[in-house]
């Protein structure tokens, strides 16, 4: 049976109110997690790639039309300081915690996180955040309820998994996770510098992990790779329909996509009936 663990992670990390939060980080390059891509989260909580919309080839070998015209925004870079759930309280701890979690002297910092209920994690990145965006989410939106059908024929897991399209994204190039569902559990962390605060576009700070139960788990981008901490964009639902709602006229069929909450339509695929609905993450 799968873990939950990276279901949990992206839930309580959702009050930082930058989007789905990854508990493993995808890559730009293997794993094709950039803006204007299409793809779901498996069972596993890894994100699979379904078709570029960057990509007029692939498109076009998909059968697919594109998005229309769409631009990315000029990249922007953040500094980081820790991110973490809001069941974890921080607080400066002595010199004897940085001792106990093998912290060199020189980390004059020291941060605890302690878990106050439930499940905990903690984020750092260790470079420059990476915001990468459309400014604009219609234009997938339209492509993703024309095409909803044809990404079910291309890819079944869609039905049980619903898809997303990826129009924002927040990737670094040396990410740490932690996370732990035990409050007797706590995590230490050295400083070198100062911690920058949030929406800091620049700054000079190291950091020192100690231990704690679970470990730290690293995702280290190589070269120009990036690996995606949050993503942004459009999330579609599939409900497959019980047979005595399938024979719904068709001309009622088209759906509208809200601004706000979303909106629902129909597809049919293989004999079966799917309501889809439609959601800003």
């Amino acid at each position: 049976m799968a873990s939950n663990q990276h279901q949990r992670y992206a839930k309580a990390m959702m009050t930082w109110g930058q989007g789905y939060a990854l508990f493993h980080p995808a890559s730009d390059v293997h794993d094709q997690a950039k803006p204007g891509v299409c793809g779901y989260i498996d069972d596993s909580g890894l994100w699979q790639s379904i078709i570029d919309l960057n990509d007029k080839a692939a498109l076009k070998q998909a059968g697919l039309a594109g998005p229309g015209v769409t631009v990315l925004k000029p990249a922007y870079f953040e500094t980081w300081g820790p991110k973490y759930t809001d069941t974890v309280t921080e607080s400066k701890a002595k010199a004897e915690a940085g001792v106990a979690a093998g912290i060199p002297v020189d980390f004059s910092t020291l941060l605890e996180y302690r878990a106050t209920s439930g499940f905990a994690a903690v984020l750092l990145c260790g470079d420059a955040v990476k915001l990468t965006t459309y400014p604009h989410k219609d234009p997938f939106r339209r492509w993703a309820k024309d095409n909803a059908q044809r990404i079910l024929q291309m890819c079944g897991d869609v039905a049980k998994h619903g898809f997303y399209v990826m129009t924002t994204t927040w990737s670094a190039q040396d990410i740490h996770i932690n996370a732990w569902a035990n409050r007797a559990n706590s995590v230490t962390i050295g400083v070198k510098g100062s911690v920058p605060q949030a929406g800091t576009v620049s700054g000079s700070v190291q950091y020192h992990r100690g231990g704690a139960v679970g470990g730290w788990h690293q995702h280290k981008a190589v070269g120009d790779e990036r690996r995606v901490l949050f993503f942004g964009g459009l999330y579609f639902k599939f409900r497959r329909l019980r047979k005595s709602f399938r024979e719904v006229a068709q001309e009622k069929w088209n759906g509208t996509l809200g601004d706000d909450e979303g909106g629902i339509f129909l597809v049919e695929n293989g004999g079966e009936a799917y309501e889809v609905e439609s959601h800003v993450i």
